[in-house]
């Protein structure tokens, strides 16, 4: 599912993952979405790959990566909510992740982030696990 395909322009990922937060904040169950950016980190396309329980997402990286190939996008942030209100990475995030971005990595595709975001903040995966680029 789409949920924002025109191109809108932000100034940094930080004010991206806000917008997105604003959207997946108030959800009682887990959902995983990819900003496709263009080369300036403008955003093309925001689309949800998976939808989980309340504890738990699938990563969609064969929808991710099919969905860049059609778009022809070598640049994406993926996010997901815990709607807990905890927005700390869990070990099987940072393991998913780690999944993910070997994946997007031999697919061409620059995996920019995962950001988990929650009513209470957002964390960076990247920034807990730097070992993971």
């Amino acid at each position: 599912m789409v949920l924002l395909s025109e191109e809108k322009e932000f100034n940094s990922i930080k004010e991206l993952t806000l917008f997105v937060k604003e959207q997946l904040e108030a959800l009682s169950y887990e959902v995983i979405c990819a900003a496709y950016l263009d080369n300036e980190n403008n955003l093309i396309s925001l689309v949800e790959l998976g939808v989980g329980t309340r504890n738990n997402v699938d990563t969609g990286a064969e929808q991710l990566i099919r969905y860049a190939h059609a778009i022809m996008c070598k640049r994406v942030v993926v996010y997901h909510n815990h709607p807990s209100g905890d927005s700390a990475p869990s070990e099987s995030d940072i393991v998913a992740t780690s999944r993910l971005y070997k994946l997007t990595f031999i697919n061409g595709i620059d995996l920019v982030d995962h950001i988990v975001v929650s009513k209470s903040g957002y964390h960076s995966i990247f920034s807990v696990s730097p070992d993971i680029t």
